[in-house]
């Protein structure tokens, strides 16, 4: 099973939200103990057609945010 989610903040640490329709699918429930395999996208060509923009957010903005990291 292969879930696309988004990382949010809860509290000091992180959550993804698992979607009701396949928390009815897997029959999942609180205090279950599921394994997740997280990998993060590295290759802005993956993401191509798929990111939202909020108002006043451009593309070039987003490119130039992930460039920040790349002189390290």
């Amino acid at each position: 099973m292969r879930l696309k989610g988004k990382v949010r903040t809860w509290g000091h640490s992180l959550g993804v939200i698992i979607p009701s329709e396949l928390i009815k699918k897997e029959d999942i429930h609180e205090g279950d103990i599921i394994e997740i395999e997280i990998r993060k996208y590295k290759d802005i060509k993956k993401l191509y057609g798929s990111l939202k923009l909020k108002p006043g957010e451009t593309v070039q903005k987003i490119k130039d945010e992930l460039r920040k990291g790349w002189g390290d």
